[in-house]
């Protein structure tokens, strides 16, 4: 999928900001341990050393940018317009996406908004509309990876799906794999190949086996891009129906199936075959979730007796020593005061370094940064009636311009 960078000429709201930045608290009812959000400072470089500078190294220098800044430089003349839709400027930015570590947006569909979603920039710290109307037809997104969506359109006439970048507005029709409606809770995820921007796209479920409650047959079905094919894999029998939480890491597309004590199914999408992990699962688990940290997987969990959470962990895979190692976790008087229902349960979606939570009745949300084990609180959006809604249908999104 070729991509270019592009600005609506109507003055689109693919970067408007949607006018709330966050309160910055200095401190917290919950203790001083937990870190605020920062605000972001932005400091004006001299015109003259941009109008200076020879136009080869203005295109050397752009893609280094964030994407925000990339599509907001398209503004500023035609030949820097002409330069960032070129490309030459798009075999530099590919150069650059790999050396520059970037944070994952937190991206959300609200129901009111057709066709728009709305995304959590953490370097900016602000929320910007990415809407989807370039698109045929109403869909709904089911996995991303390396600033692609894939959507599947509402109406179940449509036989096909999409695979889309919201920023270059590009998207390509794939068509929809043979018994998908069949699938018993579907669990979606996208591998992209980093030399080729190729890419291979798997949906996944579980069907009940005919007259048994306790028999269940998982099916995937990967798509390549590279032959615009659809294959069918291996059928796996387990012994409860695989649910949507998943996680897609270093080729492999890791579900949930049952509930406690839970076991997790690994997925090769390379090779098409299913296994078991069979390290033995944290103790006293009151729900599991599951997210890639730079190629290692990592499970997120509930901690409690009797279903009831006090505690939020999160555990490393090792594969080595086949076990998990625990690399985190909110204490338990932080749990106190985020986990305010009854219920006392959780939400999170989380992708390299940032993990976002949600809890009923809380008006925040919680991000923790793996590589500094830190906890930040940030403000939900306004556009976002009910945020622990809404995240159980969010995506860590990593934008990019050139697929």
């Amino acid at each position: 999928m070729a991509a270019v960078p592009a600005v609506d000429a109507e003055g689109s709201v693919i970067f408007s900001d949607l006018g709330y930045n966050g309160i910055h608290e200095e401190d917290d009812k919950y203790g001083r341990e937990m870190v605020s959000q920062p605000k972001k400072e932005t400091s004006k470089m001299d015109a003259n050393i941009w109008r200076l500078l020879p136009d080869h190294l203005i295109e050397r220098v752009l893609p280094w940018l964030p994407v925000p800044s990339i599509v907001r430089s398209q503004l500023v003349c035609k030949s820097w317009n002409s330069m960032i839709n070129s490309r030459l400027f798009s075999h530099y930015y590919s150069e650059a996406y790999f050396l520059v570590e970037r944070e994952p947006w937190f991206l959300v569909f609200p129901k009111k908004h057709e066709n728009l979603g709305l995304a959590y920039d953490p370097l900016e710290n602000r929320w910007i509309n990415l809407p989807f109307n370039f698109l045929p037809t109403e869909s709904r997104a089911v996995a991303t990876a390396e600033g692609l969506i894939c959507m599947i359109p509402k109406a179940n006439n449509i036989n096909s799906l999409y695979i889309c970048n919201p920023f270059s507005k590009s998207w390509r029709v794939v068509p929809r794999p043979p018994g998908l409606l069949k699938f018993f809770f579907l669990v979606a995820g996208v591998v992209v190949e980093k030399m080729t921007r190729s890419f291979k796209m798997v949906l996944a479920g579980s069907e009940l086996v005919s007259g048994d409650i306790d028999q269940f047959v998982l099916t995937a079905e990967v798509y390549d891009s590279e032959t615009n094919c659809w294959m069918r894999s291996r059928s796996f029998l387990v012994e409860a129906p695989v649910f949507p939480w998943r996680a897609i890491s270093h080729g492999i597309l890791y579900c949930v199936i049952g509930q406690a004590p839970w076991n997790i199914i690994g997925f090769n999408v390379h090779n098409g075959s299913w296994f078991r992990i069979s390290a033995p699962m944290p103790a006293l688990l009151t729900s599991v979730k599951l997210m890639d940290h730079k190629g290692r997987l990592i499970l997120i969990g509930g901690i409690g007796n009797s279903g009831i959470t006090t505690e939020i962990g999160m555990w490393e895979l090792n594969e080595a020593s086949v076990e998990w190692m625990k690399v985190g976790g909110l204490p338990k008087e932080f749990c106190d005061g985020f986990l305010m229902s009854l219920s006392r349960r959780f939400a999170c979606v989380g992708h390299g370094d940032l993990i976002y939570f949600t809890s009923k009745k809380y008006p925040k949300m919680l991000v923790y940064d793996l590589s500094t084990q830190s906890w930040n609180w940030m403000q939900c959006c306004p556009e976002l009636v009910d945020p622990h809604l809404h995240i159980f249908n969010g995506f860590c999104f990593q934008p990019r311009l050139d697929m």
